[in-house]
């Protein structure tokens, strides 16, 4: 069985989460925009889909509440 460990969260952790809402907020208006102005949907699918997993990535590295008891 997998046991998940958490530490205390941070004030850079909570800063980490929000800009991750943010980010993502901003990419689906973007997309929203792009699809009503007429540009293909996969265009802005792709947009979606490449944007957010990089910055899913990227928080995961860097949040250091996921990296387990010191």
């Amino acid at each position: 069985m997998v046991e998940l460990f958490f530490g205390s969260l941070t004030l850079y952790d909570a800063f980490m989460g929000v800009l991750t809402g943010v980010a993502g907020g901003a990419v689906l208006a973007a997309a929203y925009l792009m699809s009503r102005r007429g540009i293909s949907h996969w265009k802005a699918r792709k947009l979606v889909h490449v944007t957010m997993a990089t910055v899913i990535a990227l928080t995961i590295v860097n949040y250091s509440n996921l990296s387990g008891p010191a």
